[in-house]
């Protein structure tokens, strides 16, 4: 008679529940380590999309200022046609290197302007802060050459 083994044979083929429940286990650790990293680089583009907007519009608005605008100390706001915010900080600027300028040479500004997303933007770019300094001519009096 013979005996019947209950072992499986080496040449039966197959995985045990635990090797299968393993290999769910790290392929649900390497979908959520690339699930955060396509997150921040969806957020890292979105930040660099409104920085990109922001540097031109500021760009732009500083052209316009002493042109378009009068440049004039004082703080001021307002919106690009985009519906972007700006809000400006203008006061006179003293050279450290020149205490003692010529004033025919013109007036000196420091201009601080921060740029906002819109209201009711969907991205979370933040603010967008630039400063620069930017010359006016003189002011002549009315009896002036």
């Amino acid at each position: 008679m013979r005996r019947v083994n209950s072992a499986p044979h080496p040449t039966e083929a197959g995985f045990t529940v635990v090797e299968t429940l393993a290999a769910f286990a790290i392929l649900v650790l390497v979908l959520g380590g690339l699930f955060v990293a396509v997150s921040a680089a969806i957020g890292a583009n979105a930040r660099a999309g409104f920085v990109r907007t922001a540097i031109l519009l500021a760009n732009a608005h500083f052209a316009e200022l002493g042109v378009a605008q009068p440049l004039a100390t004082g703080e001021t706001e307002g919106r690009f046609a985009n519906g972007f915010i700006w809000q400006q900080r203008v006061t006179a600027y003293q050279s450290p290197t020149r205490p003692h300028s010529n004033p025919d040479a013109g007036v000196l500004y420091w201009i601080d302007l921060t740029v906002l997303p819109s209201v009711n933007a969907t991205s979370r770019g933040g603010t967008y802060s630039v400063v620069t300094v930017k010359s006016a001519p003189p002011s002549r009096s009315a009896g002036g050459p």
